[in-house]
Formats: structure tokens, sequence, C-alpha cells
């Protein structure tokens, strides 16, 4: 199986993010809903373990967690629409021990419900708050709109935010698997079970990954060093620093700094 990213840099961000184009994306996950839209030509969509090539006119329902890849062929153009946590909240609720019944939406008529709740959406991003919250509302609920299966073996939401809220918290000290394992109630074997399972990555590499993003802000907002910021976002070693950073952002600090400084 390809490998999967948990697309943590995005996954922050409480934005809703909208894009025409050619939006092809490799295998991942994030907390996020997202939907793709085909506006022309085909695309190929993995979601999980289906894939379906989808044509003009039909959408992809991408729920919380849920892995997905977009191959788009030649002049194909989609519409995507990422709806950020802070808009989720009475939909998790509701989806809490249910998922998605379909995620590839081929019915004419119901993709073109979707789509133009999609589009009074990206025509309030500029409205005031509560335009804006009642049209992902309204969005949301077409989405789920007899789409929905009862699921008791859904991960369990409150588990996963707690450890994404924990680690938030608690990113500038030293973490361990015994310490949060610990912490959750759980034996290091079983939460690194869960933690792999729910993010598909160690502990470890997501901590520095969170830890990276995080000295990011110290340089641009802070403006502190870059040695300053990776000790301050809980990185006990620069060259575990630069690893990281190297890995995840393909460039080196330096680079990334200068190539994205401020004029």
């Amino acid at each position: 199986m390809a490998e999967i990213f948990y697309e943590v840099i995005r996954d922050y961000s409480a934005n809703i993010h909208h894009e025409v184009g050619i939006n092809n994306a490799i295998l991942h996950f994030h907390h996020q809903l997202e939907l793709l839209y085909i506006e022309e030509g085909n695309v190929t969509v993995t979601i999980n373990d289906d894939t379906k090539v989808l044509t003009k006119g039909q959408v992809a329902i991408v729920d919380s967690f849920d892995n997905h890849q977009y191959i788009h062929e030649e002049n194909a153009i989609s519409r995507c629409l990422i709806i950020p946590v802070s808009y989720l909240k009475r939909y998790t609720t509701f989806m809490a021990s249910k998922s998605i019944k379909n995620h590839f939406i081929t019915d004419e008529a119901f993709a073109q419900r979707i789509y133009e709740k999609m589009i009074n959406v990206v025509n309030s991003l500029k409205a005031n708050e509560l335009i804006l919250v009642g049209n992902v509302s309204l969005l949301l609920g077409t989405i789920i709109d007899n789409n929905v299966v009862a699921n008791s073996d859904k991960t369990n939401y409150d588990l996963v935010k707690n450890i994404l809220l924990y680690i938030e918290e608690n990113y500038k000290s030293s973490i361990t698997l015994d310490s949060i394992a610990n912490h959750f109630g759980y034996s290091k074997y079983y939460f690194s079970h869960i933690f792999n399972k729910c993010f598909r990555c160690n502990l470890n590499d997501y901590l520095n990954l969170v830890r990276c993003r995080h000295s990011i802000n110290c340089v641009k907002d802070e403006h502190m060093s870059v040695s300053d910021a990776a000790f301050t976002s809980g990185f006990v070693s620069m060259r575990t620093f630069y690893r990281t950073f190297k890995k995840y952002f393909n460039v080196t600090p330096k680079e990334y700094f200068h190539k994205n400084k401020k004029k």
C-alpha cells in the first residue's frame, strides 16, 4: 500500500479552503471534511479502499480522517471545498456512530444539489459569519441526507480529538509513548496501535511535525532565530530539527524562511 500522509499543516487552518483547477493530491488524510466537484473531464478518486473515475457533474465526499487521493486526466478541472473543524461541531456529533454511505455521488440530481450548496458557501465567504455558518450547515445537511449508515466500529472521534489536543498542549515537553499512553490509560503497545491506525504514522513523526509547524510560527510571528524557535518548540537537538524539517518541507529551514520571507 502507498504511504499515507496526515496533512497536519492544513489541518490546523481555521479557514474554509476553496480552489478550482487541477487539484491532484497524493494519498493523505486530515481532520477536515472535503468535497470535490468535477467541472470538466475525468478524475480518478480514491477514498479509503474504493476507487472510482468521476466525470463532469459528479461529486466526491471525503469525511474526516478518510484516506483520499485525486488524479486528474488531461484537461480535467475540479472544484475543491474544504470545511475546517470549527464548522463541523454539530456534524461530528451527529456522525459519532455513523459513516458516509456513498462517497461517490453520481446521481445527477443529488450532485447538483450539493454543487449549489457549495457555491452558496463560496459566495458567502466574505459575508457576515452568520450567513456563512448557515450556508455551511445547509451544505452539510445536504451531503448526509439519506446518505449515512450506522457504524458501531467507527473510530472514537472524542479519543482522536483528545489525543490531538493533548499533543497541542504538551508538544514543548518531553512526550514519550509511555507518558501519553499512561495519560490516556492504555498500555504503550495498545496506544501505539490506536495512534498508528488513526494517524497512519508513529507518535514521534507526528510530534516532530507539530513542533516544526510551531517553529515556523515562532520565526515568522515572534521573530525568533531558527535555533531558538527549534528549542522553544520542543526539539532537544538541532540535528533532529533539521532532519525532520527537511523530511516534511523538502527544504532546509534557512531555505524555507528565505523563500517565504515577507516582502
